[in-house]
Order: C-alpha cells, then structure tokens, then sequence
C-alpha cells in the first residue's frame, strides 16, 4: 500500500505537483532505513534532473541549523545569560523591544510581528537599502505582552541573528562557518552562494518583485534585503550535510571528534521549555513535539524539529533513534498552490516510520 511505501507516496505526490523535486534521508540508529533522490531541480524556466549534489534553499531551518547553535555557542564562551535583555547587543532598538530577553526571542514569546515585511519599503528587488530595512527592524515592538504566548516570529530571529553578530564582531554567515560548519567538515553549508555553487542549487518560484526565477539565493524576501544572510533565512545545504549536521543534535554537540556545542545549548535546544505557555510547544530554535506538530501524532514526547518555507524539514526522535530529513522545492508550483500538498505529504511520509 501506498502509505506504507516511501517511494510510491512520492511517486504520487510528484504527480499530483506537490514538489518538483526531493531529497530525503531516514535513519533508526545509525541504521538508513530510507534513502532517495526523485524528480526535477526544476522545471522552468528549463528542466534539472536533481541529484544529492543540488543545493537547497533551508529557509527557517536557519533558525534551528545556523542562528541559534551559533548564538549559544557565543553566550556559552562570553557567559551571557538567555535572560540578558536583547537591547545590550542592539542599542538602535526601541526602549520596549530593547527590554526582550534573548530567551523570549528564541523561544518564540516575545510578541514580535510574525514577519517584519521589509522588504515592503522597497518597490523591487532590485533597489533594496540594508540601512533603511533596518531602521524600520529597530522599530517594530511586540503586539502582545512578552511570555504570554507561543507566537512563531521571524522577526525575532531576524533581531537574534543581529545579536550574533554583535556579540561574535563578525558576520553571521562567517561566524557559522567558523564555529559550526567548518569544525564539523561539512563545507556543503553555506550562504550566499558563489556562482559555480548557485548552478548546482534547485531552482524555487519565480518571483515578480526580483523579476526572476530564484536559483542560489535566499527565497526569502526580507533576509533579501538584508543582504541574503539572515537570523531567519538563508542557509543552503546538500542533503548528506543537512543529515550530518543533525547529529550535533543527537549527540550532545559533537560531530566526530569535534565538539561543536557544549551538552546545555543542545539539551536548550531539544527540549520543550514553554509549559504553560499557550501555543506550539518551543524549545530553543527547534519546535517540540505536540498535537498540532507538522510531522503527525505517534512521535514521542521528546522528538523535536523544524520546517522550512521552501519546503524542508528535519525532524528527530530520541528514544526511536529516529532521523528524518526532507529537503523539496515545493515553492517551484506556487507557494499557496503546494502549502496544503506538502503539509499532507510531510505527515504521511513521517507515519510510515512510525
């Protein structure tokens, strides 16, 4: 049966235009129970046969992936506490959100905006101005009282990656490279592509404000103009690096012999801290396991992950020793024309594992 075969559901879901394209990895134990490469890089404006060298567009699994592993590892060696007010490392930030802990922030209860919508400021994409994006940034203040609710918010990352930098004096993008991807050897992670590696990327939607088809830049519209580096958006990876880099989860911040994290970011990171707290259960950066969680019912109640918006998702499963990573360019047939189709096929694909 169908729901019961990986490969058949993505047949279908190929078919019925969920994605052009996907790449997906699932591991037990070390264990691949599942691994396959199906479909297109993209199909406009030419077709792309995808292989796992393709780069993929993660969108917010820069959240859980870059942003926060790199911002706790700079709090763990400057001994910042989450609880220290954001407006330390941001001084331009108004007086209200200036008083946002870094925890509200990372674990999505901070009020902020869901999206901050820069690069409304802009009539195309092709006369953006960091300077003023960010002075509208440093504006925005929370809509409901910090704590009070679960409220997923880019703009939050957006501010934390900002905070990494300030406290790193480097950019984001150099400083995940040096503290995460290169120790880890996983040089398939990256921002901003350079040319050669933006032909190897899978082609996204095309979009009427850029003027083009998007192939090797940040699909997201206001990590654009922010230059493609982003707290919330902007990280490209191959499949076989996505999967490695999970590990660092899985195993206390250590990839080999490197120990990339010390073992408190990653128990912040993978486990729940916003009991009591109405809306999606949150840890720092990763979402916890709940009713409405995108990958089904049936996990167990320490299994963490994330999504992103181009179509990508991580998720894992401690006491299953369960590893899944889904990487697709849905967004290539419609962003509104595959939300539904790709929700449904991360459900039905993540149940047949259970």
């Amino acid at each position: 049966m169908t729901r019961n075969d990986p490969e058949k559901l993505i047949q279908e879901a190929l078919k019925k235009k969920a994605f052009p394209g996907i790449a997906a990895v699932v591991e037990q134990k070390g264990r691949i129970l599942f691994r396959g490469v199906y479909g297109q890089a993209g199909v406009f404006p030419e077709e792309r046969t995808l292989t796992d060298q393709n780069l993929f567009g993660l969108a917010s699994l820069t959240k859980p992936l870059a942003t926060t592993p790199v911002l706790l590892s700079l709090m763990g060696k400057e001994a910042v506490s989450p609880d220290e007010e954001i407006g330390r490392f941001l001084p331009g930030l108004n007086r209200e959100s200036a008083r946002l802990r870094l925890k509200d922030l990372l674990l999505h209860t901070a009020g902020l905006p869901p999206v901050p919508d820069l690069f409304r400021l802009f009539p195309d994409g092709k006369h953006c101005d960091k300077k003023e994006a960010l002075d509208r940034l440093y504006q925005l203040r929370p809509e409901i009282p910090p704590g009070t609710e679960v409220r997923y918010s880019c703009t939050g990352y957006i501010l934390l990656g900002l905070a990494a930098e300030a406290l790193g004096q480097k950019p984001l993008d150099q400083l995940f490279y040096q503290l995460i991807r290169n120790p880890s050897g996983l040089h398939d992670l990256m921002f901003t592509p350079d040319r050669a590696a933006r032909e190897k990327a899978v082609t996204e939607e095309y979009d009427p404000w850029r003027g083009r088809w998007i192939q090797g830049e940040v699909h997201d519209e206001n990590a654009w103009v922010l230059g493609g580096v982003s707290g919330n958006a902007g990280l490209f990876g191959t499949l076989d690096d996505v999967v490695a880099l999970m590990d660092l989860f899985r195993q206390e911040g250590q990839i080999g012999s490197a120990q990339i994290l010390p073992p408190k970011a990653v128990q912040l990171m993978t486990r729940g801290q916003t009991g009591g707290i109405p809306g999606d259960p949150r840890a720092f950066g990763f979402a916890a396991n709940g009713k409405d969680i995108f990958a089904g019912p049936g996990f167990s109640e320490s299994s963490y992950g994330h999504t992103g918006f181009t179509g990508t998702s991580v998720w894992i499963d401690p006491q299953r020793g369960l590893k899944i990573v889904i990487l697709t360019n849905r967004v290539h047939y419609g962003r509104e024309e595959t939300a539904e189709k790709i929700k449904q096929f991360r459900r039905d694909f993540h149940r047949i594992f259970l």
